[in-house]
């Protein structure tokens, strides 16, 4: 024998009973009302009413009414308009308007019987301060990973100006480091030439000797250019020693650009890391918001 087909409910359409009555369904709901109870962990409180009367009420651990088998439906009130309208009817209540001091969420939804007419309503009310604590704390996750998003954002236009500044220095240092070496052979040959101008004065030196009398001024003229060649030799010794100095002191600082270009390359590698996490902390934090909003609405 084929078994039973079991017809699922359109979404935002009230249940109308086929086997049973409406009203056999809201006492088949009132005897098994402390199942139902028991079937949803949350902190709930559980109702069922015929016509404006309390047929049971299971309350939450922390949400109760106060209402008892035999009480009246209050007139105006969401169980009431929930038959009126014949409609399901939600809503939420914030701590700041909440009776018990805590966010909650009220369901009222009519019952009907099979001629369409509203004979009674199952109410429920949820303590959804666990899920105001998700979607505050998802709220909370996002802000900060738009500030963290932001934050990471200035850094690397930092770290690009960094890095464009460092390389700049690199290839200065690189031309100066240049220069050095062309400005060393300009010093061999100012060298070579003092050595060259020395060794003149030394030979018209002697010739002004030979001469004797006749040399003198020659001789005068020779020992100054000798005079002049020590100088430009002892002058060109300080210059290599400066150059030396430069050189040294140009390769350090080219060093330490080539360090600071890698502590920067591997600074923005991290960004990029935290960057990722950023955008998996966004996506939690949209997902802590969606739940938070499908626990409350009861989706």
């Amino acid at each position: 024998m084929a078994a039973p087909q079991r017809e699922s409910l359109p979404a935002g359409e009230s249940y109308v009973c086929g086997a049973m009555s409406g009203r056999e369904a809201l006492h088949a709901l009132a005897c098994i009302a402390h199942l139902i109870r028991e079937i949803f962990p949350g902190d709930m409180s559980f109702a069922v009413v015929e016509g404006d009367e309390y047929l049971v009420y299971m309350p939450g651990k922390t949400i109760d009414i106060k209402k008892k088998p035999g009480d009246k439906l209050t007139e105006g009130s969401a169980g009431h308009r929930c038959m009126m309208e014949k409609r399901k009817i939600a809503k939420e209540f914030k701590k700041e308007e909440s009776p018990f001091g805590f966010p909650y969420v009220a369901t009222s939804v009519p019952i009907f019987d099979a001629s369409g007419k509203a004979v009674g309503c199952v109410i429920t009310a949820e303590n959804t301060t666990r899920q105001e604590t998700m979607r505050e704390t998802a709220e909370l996750l996002r802000a900060s990973t738009g500030q963290i998003a932001d934050s990471l954002q200035t850094m690397t236009g930092q770290m690009e100006e960094m890095r464009a500044a460092g390389e700049t220095l690199n290839a200065i240092t690189a031309r100066a480091v240049s220069k050095v070496e062309s400005t060393e052979q300009v010093f061999g040959v100012i060298e070579g030439v003092a050595k060259q101008t020395n060794m003149l004065g030394l030979n018209a030196s002697i010739e002004a000797s030979r001469l004797g009398d006749q040399g003198k001024g020659f001789g005068v003229v020779a020992q100054e250019v000798r005079k002049l060649a020590v100088r430009s030799s002892e002058s060109a010794g300080r210059i290599k020693e400066i150059l030396e100095y430069f050189k040294n002191s140009t390769i350090e600082i080219d060093d330490s650009t080539d360090t600071l270009l890698k502590i920067i390359k591997e600074q923005s590698r991290i960004i990029e890391s935290i960057a990722a996490s950023s955008e998996e902390m966004a996506s939690v934090s949209a997902m802590l918001e969606k739940l938070s909003s499908g626990f409350v609405q009861g989706g």
